[in-house]
């Protein structure tokens, strides 16, 4: 097609076009067309006959040529007279040079020439030659002279003929044809195999086929009609296309978006019930070939938890129902389904959609592990003790029986825990578990409890408190005391912690049901309330509730609040106990110790502040206002030109854990303008040695600005003053305990030796707290014991009586001046006698 300019693109099968809107026109031009073809028909069957004509006509050659040969055979003869009549006398034999060119122009192949008796032949005579004899009419002679021609055979020179016209004609023919294929193939056959191509390219998928209109012929019409025709086509395909394109695009996306979400997606026949799609993510969760689920019945793989199919429930629509997906290993894995209706290509179908569940039935068993069990010991934890002791309150309630709760308490755990740290501490509770779950045994008449699953007796309720609920109680005492016993005996043996050997006490209450109360609430707090009693009386026992323990434990809950009320009002105040140089009586420091003033009982001690304090966590308030209120009156007192000495106050272990201490310290110096040398933090062996590398670098901080540290309590603890030296040290305070009857004790006598020795050997002062008697002091004098504080000096004072005290002490009258002067004079006279 080499006039045709088309645009050729490959697109979908456009076989369903619609075509019955196309002009009439178009079809005339195929007619048109057709007429053409019949044309060139006719001329070609015109150049057919005209050579049959000439086949025909050469049937009359022979005679023909007979005609040409006599009329020249005449015309010969004529001529021959001719020449003899203008040559008189010629002789025969001149004559036949003239001849030969008479012989070339009549195409003779021998003529003989008679005058008389003489004859001459000229030319070359073949057999079965056609010959003619002519009389040559001459007046030049007086002999009668005949020619005789002779051409070549007559059926040689027919067949001559006859084969030149039919080659002529042929050509002619042949010619003619040539002449009217080309017309034909230029003026029909092309355009109408340009048409035959454009039609198999648009039947291809090529709409964008056009064709070229430079003709104005019936062609040039159809080509204008059928690039109309295929303008409409392609604007309505354009069109169908877009839509079409938009819907792939459609569908693709959402084939994209099924195949990349991670929720399981199926598709049912809601008549067959057959798998017509399926998403990877619920192939991988069944486990079997994409190719093996389509087209299988959906029971095959999914199940209501009870039993139920999706057959069965394909008339409802539901959401988020725990199933059961069955994989193709027969494993059985937990799903989360939900299931609707849709309607696709005019059928019903339910869209399934899952999600494996597996992670979050396993993470659902382990918060409910975690909300019931004590992640450490393994034991029930409070929530579930309490659902226990509530059904079996309910169950003795109803058969008329006795249920009773132990609540145990390790003694002294916290001063474990410090001292070796709260991983030992972790592994003492597990062990302690682990006996109280052999001594309390199953078999036990007394806990045994019908019904009940095995290890939700004893519980863990926190920190190392644990409770024991007993069954089926037939004699109080005897029952009871007899599980008692076994909890006693079997914790008394020592534990094997991680190379340390451990001894564990315990306080344990009891309370009854239904005696000590009738629900699990005031069951567990009448127990605490008896172990707390046991406590207090002396640890390492068991006590039974009894009604007056309350009125104790309620007083106890009503300090707490009355102390919160006290910290958020400002109700506390100071009071100083001064320190005195044994040898000089010369007053050497003050500890500031905290007092609450109460309308009803006058002051509270400290020990009872502090302690209800750390309890609650008000220990850090407390102790902050204290810091800031002690350094402000100190600092007071010196600028009132009073003696300048060091103030200590007692750090709690809490407050050394708090992060922002160091701060704390500083803003209190800071905002009373207190050197740091008049400063001294007292705190206990325990508040050092827990956590010792946490609490080292914080204690050279404070040694570094200044200030210094003094360790109270000493010797009821550790006791360790090679420990001790690694730590920036600069007193030791001996415990009231020792100092009260070093006199009469002798062991008291030499722990307190032995401590002032060993710490005047590291260079550390040692303090006696708690002197009450001359005896006492005169004790402390002759040990070289370095300070003194106590009631025989000065009970703590209010901050005007030290002011008071301050002033007698710059004028030369101090407190302790005229008692230590009598207890070096009753010294010296010791050493006299």
């Amino acid at each position: 097609m080499d006039e045709e300019k088309t645009k050729v693109s490959d697109l979908s099968n456009v076989s369903d076009i619609n075509v019955s809107d196309i002009s009439d026109d178009w079809i005339k031009n195929w007619q048109a067309s057709i007429a053409v073809k019949i044309t060139a028909a006719v001329l070609y069957a015109i150049v057919m006959l005209g050579f049959a004509i000439t086949v025909l006509s050469l049937h009359d050659v022979e005679k023909n040529l007979k005609k040409d040969y006599a009329a020249n055979a005449d015309r010969i003869a004529y001529e021959l007279g001719f020449l003899l009549n203008n040559y008189p006398g010629l002789p025969l034999i001149k004559i036949q040079d003239k001849v030969y060119p008479i012989m070339e122009d009549f195409d003779l192949d021998a003529i003989n020439i008679t005058a008389g008796n003489q004859t001459i032949s000229i030319g070359d005579q073949l057999p079965n030659a056609y010959t003619l004899e002519r009389a040559v009419n001459t007046t030049a002679s007086d002999q009668a002279i005949k020619i005789k021609i002779f051409y070549q055979p007559l059926h040689n020179t027919v067949l001559q003929h006859r084969n030149r016209w039919l080659i002529i004609t042929g050509i002619v023919t042949l010619l003619s044809g040539f002449f009217l294929v080309w017309v034909i193939r230029i003026f029909i056959s092309k355009p109408i195999r340009t048409l035959v191509d454009a039609t198999r390219a648009v039947s291809a998928g090529n709409i964008n086929t056009r064709l070229t209109i430079d003709r104005h012929d019936e062609f040039g019409y159809l080509s204008m009609f059928f690039n109309q025709m295929m303008d409409k086509i392609l604007s309505e395909f354009t069109v169908r296309k877009q839509a079409e394109d938009a819907l792939k695009e459609r569908e693709t996306r959402l084939k994209t978006v099924m195949d990349s979400i991670l929720t399981g997606i199926l598709i049912i026949d809601a008549e067959t019930f057959k798998i017509d799609y399926v998403n990877p993510a619920a192939v991988e969760m069944i486990g079997a070939p994409k190719e093996e689920i389509i087209g299988s019945i959906c029971r095959e793989y999914i199940c209501i938890t009870d039993g139920k199919c999706p057959v069965v429930e394909c008339g409802e629509t539901f959401d988020r129902k725990d199933c059961i997906l069955k994989k193709s290993g027969g494993v059985k894995l937990p799903i989360l389904k939900s299931v609707t209706k849709v309607t696709l290509n005019g059928r019903q179908h339910i869209v399934e959609s899952i999600i494996d569940i597996t992670e979050r039935k396993r993470a659902e068993e382990q918060i409910k592990y975690m909300a019931y069990y004590d992640h450490l010991t393994e034991l029930p934890n409070r929530l579930l003790f309490t659902d226990r002791l509530y059904h079996a309150i309910s169950l003795a309630e109803r058969h008329h029986r006795e249920s009773a709760i132990l609540f145990l308490d390790l003694d002294n755990f916290k001063r474990i825990n410090d001292s070796l740290g709260h991983r030992i501490g972790d592994l003492l509770l597990k062990e302690v578990a682990r006996r109280l779950v052999a001594s309390v045994r199953k078999s036990d008449a007394v806990t045994h409890n019908t019904g009940e699953p095995a290890g939700i007796t004893v519980a863990r309720i926190g920190g190392d408190e644990f409770t024991i609920l007993l069954t089926e109680i037939k004699d109080q005492t005897q029952d009871i005391t007899k599980v008692v016993n076994r909890l006693f005996d079997s914790l008394s043996k020592p534990f094997i912690i991680d190379g340390h050997e451990i001894f564990v006490t315990v306080s344990l209450g009891v309370a009854v049901y239904p005696y000590d109360g009738a629900d699990t609430d005031s069951l567990l707090k009448n127990a605490d309330i008896a172990m707390y009693y046991a406590k207090e009386q002396g640890k390492n026992n068991y006590q039974f509730y009894r009604h007056h323990m309350n009125s104790a434990a309620i007083e106890r809950l009503k300090m707490e609040n009355e102390l919160r009320r006290a910290v958020e009002c400002k109700e506390f105040m100071l009071h100083y106990q001064p320190q005195i140089d044994i040898l000089t009586g010369q007053l050497v420091g003050m500890e500031a110790l905290i007092r609450w003033p109460n309308a009803q009982k006058g002051f509270n001690s400290t020990i009872d502040i502090i302690s209800v304090a750390e309890e609650t966590g008000l220990i850090l308030p407390i102790g902050e206002w204290l810091l800031n209120t002690a350094c402000a009156q100190n600092k007071m007192w010196q600028s009132a030109g009073l003696a300048t000495i060091p103030i200590s106050i007692n750090v709690s272990t809490q407050q050394f854990k708090q992060q922002d201490f160091i701060e704390v310290i500083k803003h209190a110096l800071a905002s009373s303008g207190l050197d740091p040398r008049y400063l001294i933090l007292e705190t206990t062996e325990s508040a050092i040695m827990h956590n010792a590398q946490q609490v080292r670098p914080v204690l050279y901080k404070l040694k570094d600005m200044g200030i210094r540290l003094s360790i109270e309590d000493f010797g009821t603890g550790y006791s360790s003053l090679s420990y001790l030296k690694r730590f920036p040290v600069h007193a030791v305070k001996i415990d009231r305990l020792f100092i009260k009857d070093m006199n009469v004790n002798s062991d008291d006598a030499a722990i307190v030796r032995a401590i002032t020795a060993m710490a005047h050997g590291l260079n550390l002062k040692v303090i006696a707290e708690g002197v009450e008697t001359e005896e006492q002091l005169g004790f402390l004098y002759e040990q070289g014991c370095d300070v003194a504080q106590g009631y025989l000096i000065s009970p703590p004072l209010s901050a005007d009586e030290v002011s008071m005290l301050l002033e007698k002490e710059k004028a030369g009258s101090g407190i302790g001046l005229a008692i230590c002067k009598k207890i070096g004079k009753q010294h010296e006279k010791n050493l006299s006698l």
